[in-house]
């Protein structure tokens, strides 16, 4: 086995590694802005009506990111890895 087949081989699940890491990292993210936005410290970050609205949808796209977008994602890649292999 070639050094560039098993490379080719190790960038569909690093993807899927990188992907769910994207999605942790992302829950974090929202959570340190949700905590400065009721702060009062995020004055940069757009606000959506009250605070409750604009930290209400920061969370369901972050949700919508985690719950919708890395399985979709991670099955069109998965469907790619096997279709190559």
């Amino acid at each position: 086995m070639s050094l560039r087949t098993q490379s080719s081989r190790l960038r569909f699940p690093a993807a899927v590694g990188a992907l769910i890491l994207a999605a942790f990292l992302l829950d974090a993210s929202v959570t340190w802005l949700a905590d400065a936005i009721v702060a009062g410290t995020a004055s940069w970050a757009p606000m959506v009506g009250t605070v409750g609205q604009t930290v209400l949808l920061y969370g369901t796209a972050a949700t919508v990111f985690a719950f919708v977008v890395v399985p979709v994602t991670a099955f069109w890649l998965g469907t790619k890895y096997g279709r190559r292999s």
